[in-house]
């Protein structure tokens, strides 16, 4: 047997091993959707908002990467630690995605004033907050309130709230925790606008902040390229790319008859 013909026996193994099976539902679900003015497409997905009554709604993509559309226009992440993460933006090629947080959204005039530590809530694998990022850090009850504030701090806009504020070039939790001394603080991650003050917080903070995320398995891109569709299936709890014959596979449609011709 030629030496070439040895070599190819894994990837023939592999072909006649991997799993083929109807992919007709998966090619249907998993589609890419719109939520609003956003796209939603694998490793994000919508669960089907009418499923039949007698089945459920097969989930098209990893659970941490389930997205809601709530009244067909607002898009947030299903499974988060506090919850309120709406999507802004999603960025496939950077594997970024800007979200803004319901628990730190102030009105026109700044009020409430975040409290909470954004970066404790952000437990939600396998996103995390990006290194890109501005940080607003807020400073409230204080045990001295006759001390001057830290350098770079303004009094938040917001009527009665005896708090203050300041604008970072870069996200870093460590820094603010270390400069609150004896304050209660919140850290609460901006995407940033060029030019921006600590005074423009109520703005900054509805821009949202970015978020990465750690791939899952497969390669959507080599599925697309080779004329499928990226699918999951939820049985082997895997990416699947669901080819135009009815198959789907692991990888992506037409690599075996790559194969086989070399033969």
């Amino acid at each position: 047997m030629d030496t070439p013909l040895l070599l190819l026996l894994p990837f023939l193994a592999a072909c006649l091993l991997a799993p083929r099976h109807a992919a007709e539902a998966a090619v249907t679900s998993c589609a890419p959707r719109r939520c609003g003015n956003v796209t939603i497409p694998y490793p994000f997905w919508l669960p089907d908002s009418s499923p039949p009554p007698s089945s459920s709604s097969a989930p098209c993509g990893p659970a941490a990467f389930q997205v809601n559309c709530d009244n067909g226009s607002r898009a947030s992440l299903a499974r988060s630690f506090r919850s309120g993460y709406k999507i802004l933006g999603v960025s496939y090629a950077n594997r970024t995605v800007v979200v803004a947080n319901d628990n730190v959204q102030t009105d026109a005039s700044g009020c409430p004033v975040p409290k909470i530590d954004v970066s404790a809530s952000l437990t939600l694998a396998p996103f995390t907050a990006s290194p890109a990022n501005s940080q607003l850090v807020f400073l409230f009850n204080c045990t001295s309130s006759s001390r001057p504030p830290p350098a770079g701090f303004v009094n938040v806009t917001c009527p009665g709230a005896k708090a203050v504020v300041r604008l970072d070039t870069s996200y870093n939790n460590t820094a603010a925790r270390v400069v609150a001394g004896g304050c209660d603080y919140a850290a609460v991650p901006v995407v940033g606008v060029p030019g921006a003050s600590p005074t423009d917080y109520p703005q900054l903070l509805r821009g949202g902040y970015m978020l990465e995320w750690r791939a899952p398995a497969g390669d959507c891109m080599a599925c697309n390229a080779s004329g499928g569709q990226c699918g999951y299936d939820a049985d082997t709890e895997a990416f699947a790319c669901s080819c135009s014959d009815g198959s789907s596979r692991p990888g992506r449609c037409g690599m075996c008859k790559s194969i086989c011709s070399l033969c």
